[in-house]
Formats: structure tokens, sequence, C-alpha cells
């Protein structure tokens, strides 16, 4: 990419998380191109997608909402655990099924 401009949409927790390094990487490989960020609800940034405001967006999106005139490509699978103090009653819990017996 020689200049230009590129609008991308983005969820807050994306954000605030990975974009920053994104956009610094992306800025030392592209130094002319002009990156917009916009940060949003889903609703919204599918609808500027379809209006051409949005070049495309990152966000956690569940397919079947998308209709046929997006795509839809998975950049990554993030793992999610679950934190709680030692004493707790469901810090031995070894699945979400024994964690829904906790009181």
């Amino acid at each position: 990419l020689a200049g230009g401009r590129v609008n991308i949409g983005v969820g807050g927790s994306i954000a605030r998380t990975i974009m920053p390094q994104v956009i610094t990487q992306f800025h030392r490989e592209y130094p002319l191109v002009k990156v917009r960020i916009v940060e949003g609800q889903l609703v919204s940034m599918v609808h500027e997608l379809r209006q051409g405001m949005l070049d495309f967006t990152i966000n956690t999106y569940d397919q079947h909402h998308l209709d046929q005139e997006l795509i839809f490509e998975r950049l990554m699978q993030r793992d999610y655990q679950v934190v709680m103090r030692k004493g707790h009653p469901m810090a031995h819990a070894r699945s979400l099924t024994e964690l829904q017996h906790c009181d």
C-alpha cells in the first residue's frame, strides 16, 4: 500500500487490547496509509460496512447474524478462564457442569 486511507470498525475490548499493537506495526510497514479506527456496536458497524463507510471490522460476531453480502473470517480463538479466590465454594469444580451445582 503506497498511501490512502483505511477505515476500521472495532469492538470496545479489541480497541483497547489488540489494536494499539496492530496499528503500531501497520504504521511501521505502511507509513503513508492513514488509519481511522471507529469504536462501536455491532449493529452500527454492520450498517457502516454496507454503506461503504468502513472497509472492514474486527469484532466478536455470531456468524449466523451476517448475511451473504458480508464475508466472515475468523482471526483468532481466545481462551477465557474463570478466576476466583481459593476458598470460594466453586474453586474445586473441574467443569462448567459441576459449577451449576454450587450455591
